[in-house]
């Protein structure tokens, strides 16, 4: 349970054969960071991390700088234990 969770999330999009960045991990709404241990996290069998896939939307203030925004997409839940 010491172990950094950077593990799982590179495990995870290496099976779903997508970049790490592209996915956003969440656990009882918080984002997991790649240091986070589950301990740290106190999680305990049969939690649930929810996935979900950074989206960048854009717009025509977007395109010139003044903003940017993303919004998280829902992905499949799975467990990490």
């Amino acid at each position: 349970m010491t172990t950094h969770l950077k593990k799982l999330k590179e495990s995870h999009c290496q099976r779903q054969g997508v970049p790490m960045n592209s996915l956003g991990f969440l656990f009882e709404g918080q984002r997991i960071a790649d240091n986070h241990t589950p301990k740290e996290l106190e999680m305990e069998e049969e939690d649930v991390i929810e996935v979900y896939q950074e989206q960048t939307i854009q717009c025509a203030l977007c395109m010139l700088g003044e903003h940017s925004t993303t919004e998280p997409q829902p992905q499949p839940k799975f467990s990490p234990f």
